[in-house]
């Protein structure tokens, strides 16, 4: 996925380096949201407000397919 916003001017070597970067940012990103949620207070606060958010994210996601069936 990258790789369309890299050029073709950029060596092998610097591919490398930025997929490895990619790699270990999302590592270290999932490890810090695991971490939070692990945590006694986050897990009561998201166990309470589970239904709210889900109830959210629903209506975004059948919001934006509605959007993707009428524009087309």
């Amino acid at each position: 996925m990258f790789s369309l916003f890299v050029g073709d001017s950029v060596s092998s070597g610097a591919r490398w380096g930025i997929f490895l970067l990619i790699v270990l940012e999302t590592l270290a990103w999932f490890t810090v949201v695991a971490s939070l949620f692990a945590l006694p207070g986050m897990r009561r606060g998201y166990q309470r407000m589970a239904k709210w958010i889900d109830g959210i994210a629903g209506t975004l996601f059948a919001g934006f397919g509605i959007h993707l069936i009428i524009s087309r």
